[in-house]
């Protein structure tokens, strides 16, 4: 049922959906960093086409394993390129609030909108909680491999020490025989 609602805005999301994205970039750019982090990775233009998508999608009313699967490398995405939790839950708290706009705007019945506007919270919620989950889980990944890389070098500075303190006993042994004759 909530699924059919979402699925019923959809045609006013796609009418509002060039304005629904300027808005989500426009408070973005109060953050410098989040601006340069883009521009190092992908494009702003680049990247307003995709969330063009990723909203539309949002409104289908499907919530299947590809659509989890897309949350999940959305995460792997925030991981590699260094995007912080923080401002992936500001980011949508931007989007809902725009999103909520648009349903006010759209429906005139005060209970039918505020029951819409509680199934579109969530539904966020939920993409939200599956991009999270994704998220600690990759970063769980990469902390592991930069914790075997950690160990790799360390054994390696051990052997070398090793190599190193062996090497300067022979010349000390060397010497010392070599000054006896």
């Amino acid at each position: 049922k909530d699924l059919q609602l979402v699925r019923q805005m959809q045609p006013f999301i796609i009418k509002n959906i060039d304005g629904l994205v300027e808005q989500f970039y426009s408070s973005l750019y109060e953050e410098p960093s989040l601006i340069e982090t883009i521009n190092q990775h992908s494009s702003v233009e680049k990247l307003k086409g995709t969330l063009k998508n990723h909203i539309v999608e949002i409104f289908n009313g499907v919530i299947d394993q590809d659509y989890i699967e897309k949350r999940k490398r959305i995460a792997h995405i925030h991981v590699r390129i260094g995007l912080i939790s923080k401002w992936y839950m500001c980011a949508f708290q931007s989007l809902f609030q725009s999103l909520s706009k648009i349903i006010q705007d759209s429906i005139e019945n005060k209970d039918c909108c505020i029951q819409v506007i509680e199934v579109v919270s969530k539904v966020l919620n939920l993409e939200q909680q599956i991009v999270l989950e994704a998220y600690d889980q990759e970063l769980e990944v990469v902390k592991k491999s930069t914790d075997i890389a950690k160990m790799k070098i360390r054994s390696n500075v051990t052997q070398a020490t090793g190599n190193l303190a062996s090497i300067s006993v022979w010349r000390a042994s060397k010497s010392a025989s070599t000054t006896q004759r």
